[in-house]
């Protein structure tokens, strides 16, 4: 039986093993999500 899989990808930047931001400052990482879909990945259907 030939089957489609669906993959999801979530939304979830993490800053875990990066150097702590400096206070009162948001991580970089909080981008990340958006610069990846700007560029096409995942590709859409």
């Amino acid at each position: 039986m030939d089957r489609m899989r669906r993959i999801v990808v979530l939304d979830a930047p993490s800053n875990l093993g990066l150097r702590p931001p400096v206070p009162g400052t948001v991580p970089g990482v909080y981008k990340l999500a958006g610069a990846l879909r700007e560029q096409g990945v995942p590709p859409r259907p």
